[in-house]
């Protein structure tokens, strides 16, 4: 595996950490709507991308469950694409606009973590709406501290 690939593995298990820890947070809290349509949208968006690394059509968000089974799932499923890579193939797909479009697994990878990132912190945001500050810490300086101790 490259060293762009090692990083991205890296980067992915920081993700299912954090998705764990927001799933965690969302059910002992029972937080519904709109923040597990939120968490939802992050599992969707994760499955859609590796469905078409895999060479699959996606022409509606695939539907994943909520559960630790399917955040690990998803992890093992992209730790197996980076880690069959030496090269970085250039990956041709639809958006569900059927728009043709294609990107190189790495920018598909960066991308599918960014996504991640980007929405538990609309959640971050929608817990301070409601007044609550408990909310967990997942950034990725949180996860070093954590797995580095």
């Amino acid at each position: 595996m490259s060293a762009d690939f090692e990083l991205l593995a890296e980067r992915f298990r920081h993700d299912a950490e954090s998705n764990k820890v927001w799933l965690r947070y969302l059910t002992e809290k029972g937080i519904g709507e709109p923040d597990t349509a939120v968490f939802a949208h992050i599992l969707s968006g994760q499955e859609a991308w590796y469905r078409r690394c895999m060479g699959v059509e996606v022409w509606e968000m695939p539907n994943v469950p909520a559960t630790v089974a399917a955040i690990q799932d998803l992890q093992v499923n992209w730790q197996e694409v980076l880690s069959a890579r030496a090269d970085d193939p250039l990956i041709h797909y639809h958006r569900l606009d059927r728009t043709p479009g294609h990107l190189r697994l790495s920018q598909i990878a960066f991308h599918v973590l960014d996504h991640g990132t980007y929405h538990r912190g609309e959640l971050r945001g929608l817990c301070r709406a409601r007044g609550d500050e408990d909310f967990p810490e997942t950034g990725l300086s949180a996860f070093y501290l954590r797995t580095n101790s």
